[in-house]
């Protein structure tokens, strides 16, 4: 059984306070032999073979043995070298890189572990030991997606995968990969190495050209906290890490801010004495010409004239002065900056234990796992009942399973009557952390102020339209996500959207005139889908986001390009950034076999009488099957495939209510800077 290199993280910013208490302890041996190299749809695979010396053990720092007894250890099984993930704009990698090379290892002991360490590249001057140059001298690369090459085809470089290793720091942390066993998923330590290597402009020119058409990923943000982990060569002395006391170091950063604070406030004092001068010439010659005008009409021996004149002294000591009250507040700033950071640190080390997120090995009874997974998705449903919303127990059991759960039976959203077969949620009973949130981009480690900035100077996105003759479906450009949807804890970008006319929910046998549907697609398990309902209006002031769609709205079969506007005037919902009360229920989606967890807002939206008119010319019904009338151009990247989806997520699991100042991020771009306006 073999693991996908899982899905891209932005790489973690070190925590001196979570170093773990193991290290990597690795063989690694130089290997000469030709490798068959695989292009992926998203990545170049070359498979380790028998004879490679590639493994790793986790060994105690303190003991310096191997942990629990036998211990994990890890062979390696595959090279994957892909792009790394997107990231919104405003946001940026810890470490700036152009490519990513994952060594896939498996757990040789039977608990189906995988270990993917992830080394980033960038072009450099001089790359010393390059681990790609081996690999592709003489090489004639894969062109085709599926086709398979050999590389590593000359001994005159052997491939030396020790330099992944050799003087490395890792961040360490648990996630998922898919795996070639029915696309089922594995627990996967994912080890970041802190440092990126190098490689020449001629190797990363034709790395990149071949990934070139590979399906765009956004970055996922690390968990917290991350593990800093050293490496040490087997057989060798190594010194490992330390955790830092940050008590002590916290301590020392607040009597800094404290000691900032004072000078900010001094400096203000002597900014207000500088100015008294400037404040009285400005006053006086105020009063001189008021004094000059109103005697303009008497005789001039009534005029007065007052003159005061600023020094030089007074006028450089006050630019001296201000130049002084600035470099205060930047010390200031700086050293309250430092104090948040440290109290972030401190909150994460004191939150979680080493492995505190390791999954049960799969050499455990895997009916018991799956049983408590319900179990728990059971308890989780007793939850929000108890908040008082009305329930359905059959929609009930469903709806609230793991993401990661597969579940091959479900509703037809056609088949669904949201008064008889969804569960209602009306999160100021059930708790804040019911609410479904909607934002622009993924969070990120940029002060809200920042993010709204980034959000303000950004330009209207640009949309792909694919009319699929029964709905019409939006992606934005470059596999950026449409937005982000926060449900239940866990950011979830939007893959696309759909839009059906009418709606294919019903509430009481009605459907409203229009729907759109926002889809999480996952790379594995359910999907998340948020249906937003729209009722036709007279007024001409209908729907902004849809105006702007209908001015290059394309045939059926047929794509186009639009620059859209504002996907956050969709529907007020998305104005306000949350949304309190919705439906809720399991069901099937198209394109995804495990099917979709179903929100449906309560609230409606609008469309006018003229919009829908122009939407029913090109777009059937949601019950007409799939006809183009027209000649097919439909393009991959929109419609997708369903084993390529943008992302992975982990299981969904009750979190806490958001925090402040998650809820000011959500809002839109305008209500959000003026809700943070000093």
């Amino acid at each position: 059984m073999t693991a996908s290199a899982g899905p891209q993280y932005r790489f973690a910013t070190k925590n001196p306070a979570t170093v773990a208490p193991v290290y990597i302890d690795w063989e690694v041996k130089l290997y000469s032999n030709p490798l068959q190299a695989e292009l992926k749809d998203s990545s170049l695979v070359i498979g380790a073979p028998a004879d490679m010396v590639a493994n790793f053990k986790l060994v105690n720092s303190t003991t310096n043995a191997t942990v629990s007894g036998n211990g994990e250890k890890y062979l390696l099984q595959s090279i994957q070298i892909r792009k790394p993930g997107e990231t919104a704009e405003g946001l940026g990698q810890a470490l700036n890189h152009e490519l990513e090379v994952v060594l896939v290892h498996k757990e040789t002991t039977g608990t189906g572990y995988y270990a993917n360490v992830i080394v980033p590249f960038e072009v450099g001057v001089d790359p010393g030991f390059d681990i790609l140059a081996p690999l592709l001298n003489e090489a004639e690369l894969p062109a085709k997606v599926g086709e398979v090459k050999p590389v590593l085809v000359t001994n005159t470089l052997p491939l030396n995968l020790a330099s992944a290793f050799e003087n490395a720091s890792f961040q360490e942390f648990w996630s998922t990969v898919i795996t070639s066993c029915n696309d089922q998923t594995a627990g996967a330590r994912l080890i970041m190495r802190n440092q990126t290597l190098t490689t020449s402009k001629d190797i990363m020119s034709r790395l990149l050209g071949l990934l070139k058409w590979a399906e765009p990923a956004p970055a996922l943000k690390a968990p917290t906290p991350t593990w800093l982990m050293g490496a040490c060569q087997r057989g060798q002395t190594c010194k490992m890490f330390n955790a830092t006391d940050l008590a002590q170091v916290y301590a020392k950063a607040q009597s800094e801010k404290n000691s900032s604070y004072g000078k900010l406030v001094a400096a203000k004092a002597a900014m207000d004495a500088a100015l008294i001068p400037l404040l009285q010439m400005n006053s006086t010659v105020v009063a001189s010409s008021n004094a000059t005008s109103n005697g303009s009409s008497n005789s001039s021996s009534n005029s007065s004239n007052v003159t005061y004149s600023v020094t030089n002294a007074e006028y450089d000591n006050a630019v001296a002065v201000r130049e002084t009250l600035r470099n205060a507040q930047s010390a200031y700033l700086e050293a309250d900056q430092l104090v948040e950071d440290f109290e972030k640190e401190i909150q994460a080390s004191q939150s979680s234990g080493w492995d505190k997120n390791k999954p049960a090995p799969l050499s455990s009874n895997e009916t018991a796992v799956a049983s408590a997974a319900v179990t728990s998705a059971s308890a989780a449903n007793t939850t929000v009942s108890s908040g008082g919303t009305a329930t359905n127990s059959t929609a009930n059991t469903s709806s609230l399973l793991s993401i990661a759960d597969c579940q091959t039976k479900g509703l037809a959203s056609l088949d669904v009557d949201l008064a008889r077969d969804a569960e209602h949620v009306d999160a100021s009973k059930a708790g804040t952390s019911e609410a479904v949130l909607f934002w622009r981009l993924s969070s990120s480690p940029l002060p809200a102020a920042e993010a709204a900035a980034a959000e303000a100077s950004a330009e209207a996105p640009l949309l792909h339209l694919a009319n699929l003759g029964n709905k019409l479906r939006i992606s934005m450009a470059q596999g950026k996500p449409f937005l982000v949807l926060y449900v239940r804890g866990k950011e979830l970008p939007v893959s696309y959207a759909d839009v059906t006319v009418p709606a294919v929910h019903a509430k009481d046998g009605k459907r409203p005139a229009a729907e759109i549907q926002l889809v999480h697609m996952p790379s594995s398990g359910m999907a998340v889908a948020v249906a937003l309902q729209l009722d036709e209006v007279k007024e001409e002031d209908g729907n902004k986001f849809l105006s702007s769609l209908l001015q290059a709205l394309p045939s059926s079969g047929e794509v186009g390009d639009v620059r859209g506007a504002d996907p956050m005037t969709l529907h007020g919902a998305l104005g306000r950034g949350v949304a309190g009360r919705f439906f809720r229920y399991y069901g099937m989606l198209e394109g995804n076999s495990c099917g979709a967890a179903w929100h449906v807002l309560e609230e409606r939206g609008r469309i006018t009488s003229q919009q829908l008119e122009e939407l029913r010319k090109d777009i059937q019904a949601p019950d007409t099957p799939t006809n183009f009338r027209g000649p097919t151009a439909l393009r991959a990247d929109i419609l997708g495939k369903p084993d390529h989806p943008q992302a992975a997520v982990e299981p969904i699991s009750p979190p806490a209510s958001p925090s402040l100042k998650s809820l000011l991020l959500s809002l839109p771009r305008q209500r959000r800077q003026t809700a943070m306006a000093p």
